[in-house]
């Protein structure tokens, strides 16, 4: 079996990997350089010119998948003038030390460069007091960053990792790894094995690739977030959850004030208790608020709104969408608002009823729907407001637009 992702590879299942006469383990990760050259993590060889011939060197070719660069040919040439020539460019390592892990950029300084390191007596690989980039060994590995910004990649085994302070981005490899970010806005992402990870104190990222893992956050530690190519229900004091890739993926919040963000795919969002912000993006969405007073937006794509208790704010742009709203609120103490974003004014709104509904039209692409709106006062929304003009209409202002278009409703509402 494969598994891709930016810059690198990886393979396992038993199978082996050969180029240029090497065999490369089943297992392993394997990171290229520029272009799109796929390498092992082996030193490129130098290409050596013989006199007066030039070409490739195909064995180095093979060995390190990196341009092996033309030798010069040896044509005569008048006696030039000597000049000085900068040093050359030395061969680097075909493992990037400044990975693109596609979500965070490139780490341009990757500090102090540890690999093939030798534990202490105990088994324990530690950092310095600089920032370090720390690779660890295919075996069961205890590595501490300490001080400094560390990037730290456990490899195979079931690593544990602390981070240290200052904000680490720690890699857990294959395993089932325990990983402690400690203090600090750390990076934790477990990748393959049931992983355990514990962002400590700071505004921690997680991410969720291949397996559902463990997190670990306690109250007060800092606002947290999960990006997850998974379905995903945030766990115990983590805010905010991400939905990766552009599968059709769910995601659901908890007991705090969650922001849920959806993908391009068709996902259904729901915020549970608290003050939620759920954003749907591309896609035909479901949002679901929950308790408290949330905040929904679907984004492009026909979605469905259902606030839930609470005074909640639907979110209507111009994004060729035909959304629909569903907002009950028996207590009549809620204050529930159909925010309409730019480009749109009131006097663009066309109204028409259809059953018990409410049919908002915007233009011949975009329109909205409020379930029920006939049917009583526990389904309508008390306030349209215009981002275009920041302008509102209240409950009196809304009915009255209503029965204009609509003059049968006269006395309805």
């Amino acid at each position: 079996m494969f598994y891709f992702s930016a810059k690198s590879f990886s393979f396992g299942g038993g199978s082996k990997f050969s180029s240029g006469g090497i065999s490369y383990p089943s297992g392993g990760s394997y990171s290229y350089g520029g272009g799109s050259s796929w390498c092992p993590p082996k030193k490129p060889v130098v290409v050596n010119c013989p006199p007066k011939k030039f070409g490739f060197d195909f064995g180095a070719l093979f060995k390190c998948f990196l341009p092996v660069y033309l030798c010069p040919p040896t044509k005569p040439k008048p006696d030039p003038k000597p000049e000085p020539k900068p040093d050359p460019k030395p061969c680097v390592d075909c493992t990037d030390d400044n990975p693109d892990n596609s979500f965070g950029g490139v780490d341009k300084d990757p500090g102090n460069v540890i690999r093939n390191p030798k534990p202490d007596e105990l088994g324990a690989i530690y950092g310095t007091k600089v920032k370090d980039t720390i690779y660890g060994t295919d075996g069961a590995d205890i590595i501490y960053g300490l001080e400094g910004a560390d990037v730290i990649y456990a490899g195979n085994g079931n690593d544990i990792v602390y981070g240290g302070a200052n904000g680490d981005t720690i890699y857990g490899g294959y395993g089932n790894d325990t990983l402690y970010g400690q203090d600090g806005n750390d990076y934790l992402n477990g990748n393959q094995g049931h992983d355990k990870l514990y962002g400590g104190k700071g505004d921690d990222i997680y991410m969720i690739q291949f397996e559902p893992d463990e997190i670990i956050e306690l109250p007060g530690e800092g606002t947290d977030t999960v990006r997850s190519f998974l379905d995903y229900t945030l766990p115990d004091n983590v805010e905010n959850l991400i939905l990766m890739s552009d599968q059709n993926l769910n995601g659901t919040g908890n007991e705090l004030n969650n922001v849920i963000t959806g993908n391009s795919g068709n996902n259904t969002l729901k915020g549970m208790d608290g003050n939620d912000m759920l954003f749907g993006k591309d896609g035909n969405d479901k949002l679901y608020g929950g308790n408290g007073d949330d905040y929904l937006d679907g984004g492009n794509g026909n979605d469905y709104l259902n606030g839930g208790e609470g005074s909640d704010t639907y979110v209507f742009d111009l994004c060729d969408s035909r959304d629909i709203i569903c907002d009950y609120d028996s207590t009549g103490k809620s204050h529930d608002v159909l925010q309409f974003g730019e480009g749109i004014k009131a006097s663009d709104l066309g109204f028409s009823r259809s059953g018990s509904d409410l049919l908002i039209t915007v233009d011949s692409k975009n329109s909205v729907t409020v379930e029920n709106w006939f049917k009583g006062s526990a389904y309508r929304l008390e306030e349209f407001s215009f981002t275009e003009t920041n302008t509102s209409w209240d409950s009196s202002a809304i009915s009255k637009a209503i029965q204009e278009q609509i003059p049968q409703t006269h006395g309805l509402i």
